[in-house]
């Protein structure tokens, strides 16, 4: 069973164009295994593989990340 924690937006530059294309990250906690406990999934949610972020949006993730494993602010499914 897996938690979806959030989805962040943010966007990547396309070549050769460089035009800016808007893309999200998805952030997924599930259960790993005995060994490995809870852990957290990142998704791109694109071809390429890779979100740029900006200072706002990296802060909002930190604080996301640090809270992925509370089941207070993120009940489980």
């Amino acid at each position: 069973m897996s938690t979806h924690i959030e989805t962040l937006e943010g966007i990547k530059e396309s070549e050769p164009t460089n035009k800016v294309v808007e893309t999200s990250i998805n952030l997924t906690r599930f259960w790993g295994g005995e060994e490995k406990g809870r852990m957290l999934q990142l998704t791109i949610c694109n071809p390429d593989g890779y979100i740029q972020l900006t200072k706002d949006e990296t802060i909002e993730l930190t604080k996301i990340l640090l809270n992925s494993f509370d089941d207070s602010i993120y009940p489980s499914e």
